[in-house]
């Protein structure tokens, strides 16, 4: 169980800090290594910069939520370690589909 708490937090904390630095995005160009990259956000720097900012908030909030479940994790008994790992699951992937959705919505407005 501690191994799912720690990977959580690492996880939860290094989400934070890339979706500051996404969310803080201001003369970035767009480039195939670092942001959100659809065609749509590809198309110009002006819709690059305003995806990588509302992705960035996302994620951000997406790794405060894992952060946050590894916290409470650290006390977890052992029998409960596959239904927290599911719980872990759900937290990484369903956030950054919605994520994705909601981005590719934002830059339709």
């Amino acid at each position: 169980m501690l191994v799912l708490a720690v990977t959580s937090l690492a996880v939860g904390l290094l989400w934070i800090v890339i979706g500051v630095l996404l969310a803080r995005a201001k003369n970035w160009k767009p480039n195939s290594l670092v942001g959100y990259r659809t065609a749509k956000s590809m198309s110009s720097q002006e819709l690059w910069i305003k995806a990588n900012r509302f992705s960035g908030r996302c994620l951000a909030v997406t790794g405060l939520v894992l952060a946050v479940f590894g916290i409470l994790s650290f006390g977890t008994e052992e029998k409960n370690e596959p239904l927290m790992f599911f719980i872990f699951m759900g937290l990484l992937l369903i956030p950054l589909v919605i994520s994705v959705l909601l981005t590719e919505w934002h830059l339709r407005r």
